[in-house]
């Protein structure tokens, strides 16, 4: 019997979906839409995990940073090596420089990076570290794009600040970068252009966790520091930051994908059920029990909600890949980054919503008026 009685459900649920295909189609839409919003803002969790990982921890691997009022002389380098909880310093030239190419110009800090440096390094997509070429420039990615330039052309390098040197370079590389627009070279390199000698304008350095106190002391008292950044605080004030913001964003989101997957499917329950009230009450009376009653209508309804699934994902992903490319600006890039469990999560919210609504109309599937349809006359 109940093998009968589920084929006769099935049977029941697929002539209605049916019959009404495009109340059907736009119900599955709706829903889909419902996914999709929630893909669309999800997929920020990996894309800021992702920026997080290369930025703080595969690229600029340094604990502090010092910046200096103007260059110094190289032997600064050694100085700091010599402060309290200073493990490794290493130098960078920062130079206010404007790079061209044809019609094409952005104005940005070039840096200079010595050769085998490992506090702060250049990664290529592949997450490869790149060596600095002792002729040439590594662009970031969003500055080869922005240029329309690609590896081996030629870009004019004019430097705005001190002699104003002014010369054509190839671009020796591509590298993979998220804040700003970057652009670098070899540290000696950039030094012979400006033709000021051996100058650095600040330095990247490790510090032991014993001798963070005392560094910090012995770092704020020198003269000739500007200013110094601790890459643990920048994270943590990155990270909070965002934390912040994205709290908020899902929060609305997640409430507005609830809302339309609660609106959509209580809707296509209550237009179902006052259509086949009187076909539902019919099945009572032929013997079936309010279960499988109940199960004709949320038989219809978990083929909406699961069709809709696919579809939502599909146009989330869409929206989330424009969205990257809206958000993509000078300042910053974000990672398009998709993973399976921003879908699982996205689809679980949707389903639980549909649940409440399938909860919601049950009551009155148990109600259906059976005496009403004893006295129809066929």
């Amino acid at each position: 019997r109940h093998r009968l009685a589920l084929r006769q459900t099935g049977v029941m649920v697929a002539r209605h979906l049916l019959r009404w295909p495009v109340r059907t189609l736009s119900s599955i839409f709706g829903v889909a839409m419902a996914v999709a919003v929630l893909v669309a803002s999800l997929w920020s969790f990996g894309s800021i995990n992702r920026m997080v990982d290369i930025t703080f921890f595969r690229s600029e691997r340094h604990d502090a940073v010092i910046v200096f009022g103007s260059p110094e002389p190289a032997r600064s380098v050694f100085a700091a090596r010599q402060m309290p909880g200073v493990m490794v310093a290493e130098p960078f030239r920062s130079v206010t420089a404007r790079i061209s190419h044809r019609n094409l110009s952005k104005r940005l800090a070039l840096v200079g990076r010595p050769a085998g440096a490992q506090l702060s390094r250049v990664l290529d997509p592949d997450l490869q570290v790149m060596d600095m070429p002792e002729a040439g420039l590594i662009l970031s990615e969003a500055l080869a794009e922005a240029l329309k330039v690609r590896p081996g052309d030629l870009v004019t390098l004019e430097v705005l600040e001190g002699r104003r040197p002014r010369v054509d370079l190839p671009v020796s590389g591509i590298s993979l970068g998220y804040l700003g627009l970057g652009a670098a070279m070899e540290i000696g390199a950039l030094n012979r252009l400006m033709g000021e000698g051996a100058l650095v304008s600040g330095l990247n350095l490790q510090v032991d966790d014993a001798g963070q106190a005392a560094f910090h002391d012995a770092a704020k008292a020198a003269p000739k520091t500007e200013f110094v950044t601790v890459s643990a605080l920048t994270l943590e004030r990155f990270r909070k930051t965002l934390a912040e913001n994205i709290t908020v964003m899902i929060s609305v989101y997640s409430g507005l994908a609830t809302i339309i997957a609660v609106g959509v499917v209580y809707n296509f329950a209550r237009i179902a059920l006052s259509e086949q009230g009187r076909e539902l009450a019919s099945l009572r009376v032929l013997g079936f029990t309010r279960g499988e009653v109940a199960g004709v209508l949320f038989g219809e309804l978990a083929v909406v909600v699961l069709l809709a699934q696919p579809l939502g994902w599909l146009i989330g992903h869409g929206i989330g890949r424009a969205m990257v490319a809206a958000f993509a600006s000078d300042l910053y890039r974000v990672p398009f980054v998709m993973g399976r469990e921003v879908y699982a999560a996205s689809s679980l919210v949707v389903l639980a919503a549909a649940l409440v609504s399938a909860l919601a109309i049950r009551a009155r599937i148990d109600n259906l008026d059976m005496i009403e349809v004893l006295k129809t006359r066929e």
